[in-house]
């Protein structure tokens, strides 16, 4: 921890032109105490590295890398409990809620594969930041005009809810590590640490946007550039699968219709474009468990290449079984952040269809305007619907009315097929 209070001091620093504009001193002491145990616990998972564990090369016995893993987790967790108690003391009313939310976590356990407890989590604190931020320039400089004792309740009460996540969610997550069961299994050990650090860099996100907000007008990007919704990430990794399954779909046909040499040169292709995606952001967000099977597969393949070119039915059979597992990994769609980020995305696409459609007998050029600009502004729906897919992929040149009218109807049925209505 010693050596991390060097980068804390920097970033306390770096807020004060923030926090000198908190009027009473106690209150400005307390969101600096706050803020000092947060950049410590953000550091401290940073400090979390799984990525070397997370290769085809990494052979050593499970219990070898929860050897190497202990302290900087122990570390972390410890900052946490750190930052558990200061938050505690300053909203105490957080802990009062404590039982209430473990049942409602409970539940949560309990929900289909599809929405696990880290997905509807991470939507708890992507909804609280949207409320949060819902407030406007004039509300927030009337806060900051408010007497110290309101301005205190205010903060309080936006940073409560994300303290009871946090108070239940460090006990649950020390009590899981210290499970045998979870530390001597590598890829269940890897999917909770991922789980880990993800939740917990998004709570520590929202915590500090939560104490700062209303005393700057600064945005949330300004904030903590880092914080990424649910939605956002589930649109990277989204985007990231659907070219993967587009290059592997190609070179799988290329493989299959080839010469030996070109077989070969296929499977190196794919190779390349598997280590490429293991060094993508997006790799980064992919879960343990469907990282476990690209990285199993990338090293059955690689020994596959390596005995010239390998059996043709066990490469055969390894492409196979990868295909399927990327037209499974399309269930990302069916994520609830990713259903409701894409029905708004869908809805304002049909808006923009119709004026199109009025715009077009009587203006040729300003629809092709208006058809550009909509492709821009709906790039986020690539991957829910391959009709729509063709659409934003390229962009087709129409010369005339007719050919316009064709690709306006063209989108339309897309949106039509993708359900999302």
């Amino acid at each position: 921890m010693d050596g991390l209070s060097s980068e804390v001091e920097v970033e306390l620093r770096s807020l004060e032109p923030i926090t000198k504009t908190i009027g009473e001193p106690a209150l400005r002491a307390d969101v600096v105490r706050l803020l000092t145990a947060e950049i410590l616990a953000r550091l401290s998972l940073k400090q979390i590295s799984l990525q070397r564990f997370e290769q085809p090369e990494y052979d050593e016995p499970d219990i070898e890398m929860w050897e190497e893993l202990a302290q900087p987790v122990r570390s972390a967790l410890m900052a946490l409990h750190e930052l558990r108690t200061q938050v505690a003391e300053f909203a105490p009313e957080s802990e009062r809620n404590q039982d209430e939310v473990d049942v409602a976590f409970d539940l949560v356990d309990d929900s289909p594969p599809e929405l696990p407890l880290r997905d509807s989590l991470g939507q708890q604190v992507d909804d609280w930041l949207a409320t949060t931020l819902e407030n406007t320039e004039d509300q927030r400089a009337r806060l900051r005009q408010r007497p110290a004792e309101e301005q205190r309740k205010d903060v309080q009460m936006a940073i409560e809810p994300l303290a009871t996540i946090l108070i239940n969610e460090t006990a649950r997550f020390a009590s899981r590590l210290r499970n045998p069961n979870i530390v001597a299994q590598r890829w269940a050990l890897l999917s909770d640490l991922q789980e880990f650090r993800g939740k917990f860099a998004k709570l520590l996100g929202a915590l500090r946007i939560g104490l700062l907000g209303p005393f700057t007008d600064l945005s949330e990007d300004e904030l903590i550039g880092d914080y990424r919704t649910e939605a956002e990430a589930s649109t990277v990794l989204r985007e990231a699968f659907v070219h993967l399954e587009l290059d592997t779909e190609r070179l799988i046909v290329a493989w299959e219709s080839g010469t030996p040499n070109e077989r070969r040169f296929a499977l190196e292709e794919l190779l390349v474009r598997l280590m490429r995606f293991a060094a993508s952001d997006a790799f980064a967000l992919v879960r343990a468990p469907d990282k476990r099977a690209i990285i199993e597969f990338r090293k059955d393949l690689a020994l596959q290449l390596g005995r010239d070119a390998g059996n043709k039915r066990a490469v055969g059979e390894l492409l196979e079984g990868f295909a399927k597992f990327l037209e499974v990994m399309r269930s990302l769609n069916q994520r609830e952040a990713l259903v409701r980020h894409d029905k708004a995305m869908m809805a304002d696409l049909r808006g923009r269809l119709i004026v199109i459609g009025e715009v077009l007998p009587l203006d040729f050029d300003s629809a092709l305007r208006l058809f550009e600009e909509a492709r821009e502004a709906v790039q986020l729906l690539y991957g829910r619907e391959p009709m729509l897919d063709v659409w934003l992929r390229g962009k087709a040149f129409m010369s005339t009315r007719e050919e316009a009218f064709m690709q306006l109807e063209w989108v339309r049925c897309a949106v039509t097929r993708s359900g999302l209505n």
